[in-house]
This record gives C-alpha cells, sequence and structure tokens, in this order.
C-alpha cells in the first residue's frame, strides 16, 4: 500500500513540480494546515484541531493568524473525522480567507510528512507550512509571510523545551533534530516551504521515522533560512508594552490550561495608572480567565458595560450619588473586560477601537448627570459652569493622546520613563471616580467636580507641553 501510495503521489508531483515552478500570478503566500490527528488531549471522537481554546477552537485561532498576517489562500489536510472540520469551517468566507480541502484517509499508516504531499497540486509556490492544532502568534505568520525560499523558525528564548532543536550557521539552518548540541533555539511549528520539497518528502517515505527526520532531510537537500522570532519586533503600541511573539504546542489537556493562563496573563496592557494595575487587573485576569471559554463575545461584553455605564449616569441625575460612585467602579472593572477577552480569544476586530468613543460618551455623562443634579438640586450654576470646564479639558487630553499616536507611531504615556510615571497619576476615568466617592462620602459632592476639573486641567497641561516637545525633537532628528 505504502509503495501504491508513493506512485501516485509521483505521478501528481510531476505535473506541479518542476526545475522552476509556477509562481502564483498576485505573488502572495498560501498556507497549508495539517488538520490530521485524532483528539488525544481531552479524549473526544473528533479532530485535535477542533479542540478548544478560551472558547475557540484551535484551528478557527490559526486561521485568523494567518488572515491578520495577509495570508488567505489556505488548503486544510484533515484525516480523522475530516468533514467535521468541513463542516466547522466551510468555504472561510466569515474567517475572510479561502478554504480548499483535502483529505487524506490513510494518513494514521504513514507519516505527516506523506500527508503534506496530498496538498501539491494546490500550491503554485511558497506556503506556509503548520499544524492546525498549534497556536501561534500571528506575527509570527506575519514575518514568514515576508520570507522567500524555504525558512525554518525557532525560538532562541523559547519558554517550552520539548520538541527539536535547531543548529543555526550564517542564517541558515544546518541540522533539525531532538536533544541537539549547540542548537540555536527550539523548532516552532510553522515553517516556508515550496514545492521543491515535494520530491524531497517523497523520498523520505521509505526511511524518515518522524516529522524532525524529513525537516532535516529537506536541510541536506536545500538551502534553508532560519528565523529567530525572539528577533521579530515585540514592541505592541496598542498594548504600550513589549510583548514576544508566542507559540505552544498543546499535547496534553495541561498543556492546553497552561496555554490558557499564558494567553489571559499576555492581555495586559503595559503603563496603567494605579487603580488599573493594583484593583482591576488582577480581578479582570481572573474574571477573563473564568469566562473565557464561554460564547459570550467581546462586542457583547462591550455592550453589556455601556448599559451598565449609563445606569450610574441614571443614579447621579436622581440623586442617588453613592449607588451611582459604586456602580462606576463597578464599570471601571468591566471596561478592562471586552479587549482582554478578545486578545485572549484571538478575534480582535478593527469594529472593536471603536469602544473608546462610547467610553469617552458614558465617562462625560457622568460629570454631566452629577453638576446637573447638583445644579437642579439647589438652583447654582457654578456646578455646569465646572462642568464645561471638565469636559473641555478632558477633550482636550484624549485629542492630544490620540494625535500623538497617530503621528509618531507609540502611546504618549510610553514614550519616555517621565510619561511612564506620569500615566500613574494622569487624570483619567479610574482617577476621577474617587474623587466622586470621596465628594459623596463626605457630602461635598460640589468638590468633587472641583478636584477633577484642576486634576483634569493639570493633565492637559502636561500632556500638551509632553507632546509638543517629543513631536519637536522627532522633527529635528
Amino acid at each position: 500500500m505504502l509503495q501504491f501510495f508513493m506512485l501516485l503521489n509521483s505521478l501528481r508531483l510531476e505535473v506541479v513540480v518542476f526545475s522552476e515552478f509556477k509562481k502564483r500570478e498576485d505573488g502572495r503566500m498560501q498556507a497549508v494546515l495539517l488538520a490530521l490527528k485524532k483528539d488525544r488531549i481531552l479524549g473526544k471522537d473528533r479532530p485535535q484541531a477542533l479542540v478548544e481554546l478560551c472558547g475557540v477552537a484551535l484551528i478557527e485561532r490559526n486561521l485568523r493568524s494567518l488572515k491578520s498576517a495577509g495570508v488567505t489562500d489556505i488548503v486544510v489536510v484533515t484525516g480523522h473525522k475530516g468533514d467535521m472540520i468541513g463542516r466547522r469551517l466551510g468555504d472561510g468566507r466569515r474567517f475572510g480567507v479561502k478554504i480548499s480541502y483535502v483529505n487524506d484517509s490513510g494518513h494514521e499508516g504513514h507519516g505527516d510528512f506523506l500527508s503534506v504531499l496530498e496538498a501539491a497540486s494546490f500550491v503554485e509556490g511558497d506556503f506556509i507550512l503548520l499544524w492546525a492544532d498549534g497556536v501561534f502568534d500571528s506575527r509570527i505568520a506575519g514575518e514568514l509571510a515576508k520570507q522567500k525560499g524555504i525558512t525554518y523558525c525557532y525560538d532562541s528564548d523559547p519558554s517550552d523545551k520539548r520538541g527539536a532543536g535547531v543548529l543555526v550557521e550564517n542564517g541558515q539552518v544546518r541540522a533539525v533534530r531532538p536533544g541537539l548540541e549547540g542548537a540555536a533555539g527550539a523548532l516552532v511549528g510553522m515553517i516556508v516551504a515550496d514545492p521543491r520539497i515535494f520530491p524531497t518528502l517523497e523520498e523520505c517515505a521509505g526511511h524518515a521515522q518522524d516529522w524532525f527526520d524529513t525537516l532535516d532531510a529537506v536541510v541536506r537537500r536545500h538551502r534553508v533560512c532560519a528565523l529567530d522570532i525572539a528577533r521579530i519586533h515585540s514592541y505592541v503600541p496598542g498594548m504600550r508594552r513589549q510583548v514576544k511573539p508566542f507559540w505552544f504546542h498543546v499535547e496534553t489537556k495541561e498543556d492546553l490550561l497552561r496555554c490558557k493562563k499564558m494567553l489571559v496573563e499576555s492581555t495586559q496592557k503595559g503603563t496603567l495608572d494605579l487603580h488599573a494595575w493594583y484593583i482591576n487587573r488582577p480581578i479582570e485576569n481572573k474574571i477573563v480567565y473564568h469566562i473565557a471559554d464561554f460564547k459570550i463575545t467581546p462586542n457583547q461584553l462591550t455592550v453589556l458595560t455601556n448599559l451598565v455605564a449609563w445606569v450610574a449616569t441614571f443614579l447621579f441625575l436622581k440623586g442617588f450619588l453613592l449607588a451611582g460612585s459604586a456602580v462606576t467602579f463597578l464599570v471601571s472593572v468591566m471596561d478592562g473586560l471586552d479587549g482582554k477577552l478578545a486578545r485572549a480569544k484571538g478575534i480582535t476586530t478593527k469594529l472593536g477601537h471603536i469602544e473608546h468613543s462610547f467610553d469617552l460618551l458614558f465617562e462625560q455623562s457622568w460629570y454631566i448627570g452629577l453638576a446637573w443634579y447638583l445644579y437642579s438640586s439647589t438652583g447654582n450654576p457654578l456646578p455646569l459652569k465646572i462642568c464645561i470646564g471638565i469636559l473641555f479639558s478632558d477633550a482636550f487630553v484624549r485629542h492630544c493622546y490620540m494625535q500623538f499616536k497617530e503621528v509618531m507611531g507609540v502611546s504618549l504615556s510610553d514614550y519616555a520613563p517621565f510619561d511612564r510615571l506620569f500615566r500613574k497619576i494622569g487624570g483619567r476615568k479610574n482617577i476621577y471616580i474617587y474623587y466622586i466617592l470621596v465628594g459623596v462620602l463626605f457630602k461635598v459632592p460640589l468638590y468633587s467636580l472641583i478636584g477633577i476639573m484642576a486634576h483634569s486641567i493639570f493633565t492637559a497641561i502636561i500632556y500638551a507641553w509632553r507632546a509638543c516637545k517629543h513631536m519637536k525633537e522627532a522633527d529635528s532628528r
């Protein structure tokens, strides 16, 4: 049977592989996902690629990672219960990709590398090859999509020591195998290949023991470049910190739980105010960890948060100031959940960024609600005048921050040591809710508004000074 299988593949390869293989006319990278294994993680009768991590199937996470890297033409090689994957993913349109399927019904009788041959007739040039049941940062796919020719990914600073080592000399891979002495790092389960590898895979059919043997054979026959993911630019502007690209081989239930914990922890933004770091952060992480497996979406959390936030506005307008203040603290926690959940599930979207505009709306409605109640209950217009000052200065702070990030590509609060320090105490929602609480508890809510206005004006002055300083220095460089 093995010889017959090899003969069929060799006939196919004569058509799709030759010394100068045809390139895709659009020049875009393709991808081949191997979804062969039966679920050995949770022991269910289904493909392992359908095991869910934070409520999202592993293969779906990889589709989204590839899509974000601009790789939209994807071949899925299925094995055990492959029809389940086809029904789950469809043609890929809802993920923004095009999926072609090929089933290797006899995959259990040979190595995974022979299953790659099933995709030979679908690829026309360079393609990313990965296992659908692994977990990979989209930035790795993004870097691989820029490569030309066969390229292996490795991690010179791996958190997971299992798997094969990669020997690298002068930017080229020299050997791949477990327990390799002098290895530059651990092999990551993503590579760039091209149709030249198909004859090599066929040659390995009779003697290669596993996938690592096959990859090593490719190294001996072809020039293979090395890509160290530890050297990928790790600063993420939206996170305001360095975040190393992650990868994880999920092989057991314990791996799944460790990976989930790692993903939730990696969702944390850097450079936060004191309240967000010491109070909200641990609460948010625990909540996200426990709700991640449910089908609730980040957008649903955003809507829920906004509804609760407007309850606080209603309570302020009606004079229930202590209750309204309590709700603002609840919203302070809820407001961080949607973004963290999106990052943990790997389903961040452009639409999700509009939530910041709705945040501005309900936050400023709190100051208006409190000011209006004080005015209507006393007839004194002073609270309304103070509120106007708050709205002006707070809007100016936000615009300075937004304009700086748009021009400089980095958040103002993370640009320099002083800016990171000032972020801890700068005027914002998590600071202003304390002014409201203290003023309500001591029955001087007018002073809450005065304190917020003073703090927002001070923040506006600092932000304007720092933004102008940094942008002027950038112009002179």
